[in-house]
């Protein structure tokens, strides 16, 4: 039954929320539909009354998918969810980019026909989207784009100098990008990021946004670690991503190295697992090299990392708060990751609740130190659970966001 618009019988007296997103929520496949998919779950569990349009970009998602959602998600009378989909949601130009005014049509057309209380949106461009709604809004946002899109511009630089006669554009187009994310969170009443360090970039532009952990489930099931007789460590999630790029880098031309000259050749290893294929420079510098398993997609990820001393996240780009660190938090696997995750995560610090370094000899050092005091690396485990227990887990993060929700309907502004 598809929610229409207000009426006078029992369901009237419910929150209406316009709940935006891109994809198509999963509860355990993917990134942000993971995280989308248990806020929307909770939405629902408070009671309020949810309609769900969901956006779907190209050709990735099918209507099989979203048949998914829908069986699992739909609630007669109180939570319905609509799809507008569009080739391409924003056409990039060198100077300006262009939101899909057919696709804007059709969104606005689901809008009017629910009257929604109070509009929930997820990520840049359900804003844009959501932008002419009166109705008073909050707006959750993670990595930022015109970040992203410049370190990735800048790493294709470093991988092939010839890419860097673009980087010009680029800086323009991401400059585009930071006046497109301006226009839409002009008079939003809550901005939430899923990354601390956007906390800071915003205040420069003059909005204000507040830090919220995200919702993360733990999947499958606790293994018990068995002793590990050679020095292994956990390379994983998804490996075209950003994150897993900045991280080879430092992986593989600095650290592997000087991990040889400590353990030698073939006395240490370090699986890498995760969906996508690490860049190709990478793939032959691995091909090389004795140290790396490459496992693929890896669907018993409990028992792999009962297997190693600890998830290796050298990831050095400054943005981002990374979910493998809290699949690893969540598994009660120690953490060793480069100190600018901190920026992104202020709950990572090192010998408290994960293993920090900044360089190819610091992540040395902490290796050492790990694989030598399992006791030490047990408890500083156990304190990053606690965290995601706390913070992070589907219950605490998704009653953060009704609070805040409840306080967009109540008209309470940060």
């Amino acid at each position: 039954m598809s929610l229409g618009p207000k009426s006078t019988g029992a369901e009237a007296s419910l929150p209406r929320i316009l709940l935006c997103s891109s994809g198509v929520p999963h509860p355990t496949r993917g990134a942000s539909t993971v995280l989308f998919f248990h806020y929307a779950e909770r939405l629902k569990r408070e009671g309020f009354c949810v309609r769900h349009i969901l956006l779907l970009e190209g050709g990735d998602w099918t209507d099989d998918d979203v048949a998914e959602y829908r069986q699992t998600i739909v609630a007669e009378g109180q939570f319905d969810i609509a799809v507008v989909r569009s080739e391409r949601f924003v056409s990039e130009g060198r100077l300006n980019h262009m939101l899909d005014a057919s696709a804007s049509r059709k969104f606005l057309a689901e809008a009017a026909s629910f009257s929604p209380d109070a509009v929930v949106v997820f990520d840049i461009i359900a804003a844009l989207l959501a932008k002419p709604l009166p109705e008073p809004k909050l707006v959750w946002l993670g990595d930022l784009r015109f970040e992203t899109v410049w370190y990735h511009a800048w790493y294709a630089a470093l991988e092939n100098p010839i890419k860097a006669m673009h980087l010009p554009s680029n800086w323009l187009g991401c400059n585009a990008w930071k006046r497109m994310y301006l226009e839409a969170l002009k008079g939003v009443r809550r901005v939430l990021v899923a990354s601390s360090s956007s906390v800071g970039v915003f205040s420069k532009l003059g909005i204000a946004a507040t830090y919220e952990p995200y919702p993360w489930p733990a999947t499958g099931r606790q293994v018990e670690r068995a002793p590990i007789s050679k020095p292994t460590f956990l390379f994983f999630g998804t490996l075209t991503g950003l994150g897993s790029r900045s991280a080879l880098h430092l992986v593989l031309k600095e650290l592997v190295p000087r991990l040889r000259k400590k353990w030698g050749r073939g006395g240490f290893e370090i699986l890498v697992a995760g969906r996508g294929q690490v860049p190709g420079w990478a793939a032959r510098l691995m091909a090389g090299a004795k140290e790396f398993r490459q496992l693929g997609f890896v669907e018993d990820l409990d028992a792999l990392m009962a297997s190693c001393h600890a998830a290796l996240v050298p990831i050095s780009v400054p943005v981002g708060n990374r979910s493998r660190i809290l699949t690893a938090w969540s598994k009660r696997l120690p953490v060793l990751a480069h100190s600018n995750t901190a920026l992104g995560n202020p709950d990572l610090m090192n010998g408290w609740s994960a293993y920090l370094a900044s360089d190819a000899d610091g992540f040395v050092n902490q290796m050492l130190e790990l694989v030598a005091n399992p006791e030490k690396s047990a408890e500083i485990a156990e304190r990053g659970y606690q965290i995601w227990r706390d913070k992070f887990g589907p219950g605490p993060a998704g009653n953060s966001l009704v609070g805040h929700v409840n306080e967009v309907l109540s008209g309470v502004t940060l």
